[in-house]
């Protein structure tokens, strides 16, 4: 193959043929497919050359979680999902709850007259939520109407308590939210493609919605039918969320720990989508009223509006995305 020829075909001259002399008859192959057509002469610079043989040297692993779906959850099975949910959500509140007297509900006395609890919201009826810990059942008054209005029912939440007559009052809400570190600098670098087809690009990514999961190289094709997917790329979340199926908030989510807490959603898809256990480097949410992106506390948020119609490139590094 005359590089040089090939290269003067779609466009580009070189001043230093040496610099052809970087890449390998494949690395050139690969170079000149992705290298987009000039319609004027354009030089190739060996900076060029450089930064082609960069981002084909990164090293990207991807594999995707994924609850176990069932065509019918009986309600023992949807017993044991919110039990597991429970479990781990409680054990993130029980250690900021360590020294302020965490019993359970079916130990509540007057003897106590401060004393914390951890349960699963059952129900919400004004300023009164009515919470379950396994054991039991207990109602408590919320005052402070901030902290109420991010608390759902199926939601995991723990409250500080006291006695005011024979009610119990929370003078503080403690969520199951994300303090850990994520790994948001492994992937500032990449670029991530949102398809609906194939198409041919240099993205490091490629998510590409289908009608079922699988893995190839560096593209995943996800089942668009499902509410959400949880795509490692090396070591860091990206969490991508279909609003067609969720009101999803990101408050909400920070706090909870859930892209959507209603045990509803659970029977409706056959499994547990929504607890999320890392913190997400990027969440992208598909079919939104409106397209920006944002960065919220050390998290990239993309919203893409019409994703099953729409093609989506996003540069990471440049914090920005555009329709292809």
């Amino acid at each position: 193959m005359n590089r040089i020829l090939e290269l003067m075909k779609k466009g580009y001259f070189v001043q230093d043929p040496q610099i052809l002399s970087l890449l390998n008859d494949e690395e050139f192959e690969r170079f000149l497919f992705f290298l987009p057509k000039s319609n004027e002469p354009k030089i190739l610079k060996k900076e060029d050359v450089i930064t082609f043989l960069q981002k084909i040297s990164k090293k990207i692993s991807i594999r995707i979680l994924e609850p176990q779906i069932k065509q019918k959850i009986s309600n023992l099975d949807l017993l044991n999902i919110l039990r597991e949910r429970y479990n781990f959500l409680s054990s993130i509140i029980k250690k900021k709850l360590l020294f302020f007297n965490l019993i359970s509900i079916n130990k509540i006395s007057k003897k106590y007259r401060t004393f914390s609890l951890i349960g699963m919201v059952y129900e919400i009826d004004g300023k009164k939520i009515t919470i379950d810990d396994l054991s039991s059942k207990i109602d408590v008054w919320i005052e402070d109407e901030e902290k109420l209005k991010l608390i759902e029912e199926d939601c995991v939440i723990g409250v500080k308590c006291y006695w005011k007559d024979d009610e119990i009052y929370a003078n503080e809400v403690i969520f199951p939210e994300f303090e850990e570190k994520n790994n948001l600098e492994e992937i500032k670098e990449l670029r991530i493609g949102i398809f609906n087809r194939d198409i041919d690009t240099d993205a490091d990514v490629i998510i590409q919605l289908d009608r079922e999961t699988k893995i190839s190289k560096n593209k995943l094709y996800v089942n668009s039918s499902f509410p959400v997917h949880q795509i490692y790329v090396n070591n860091s979340l990206i969490l991508l969320v279909d609003i067609r199926h969720v009101n999803f908030s990101i408050e909400k989510f920070l706090k909870l720990r859930l892209v959507t807490s209603k045990s509803s959603k659970i029977l409706d898809f056959g499994g547990d989508f929504f607890l999320i256990k890392d913190k997400p480097s990027l969440i992208i949410t598909l079919n939104s009223d409106r397209e920006e992106i944002n960065k919220i506390n050390d998290i990239f948020l993309i919203s893409l509006a019409n994703s099953l119609e729409n093609n989506y490139l996003i540069d990471l590094k440049e914090e920005i995305f555009i329709k292809i």
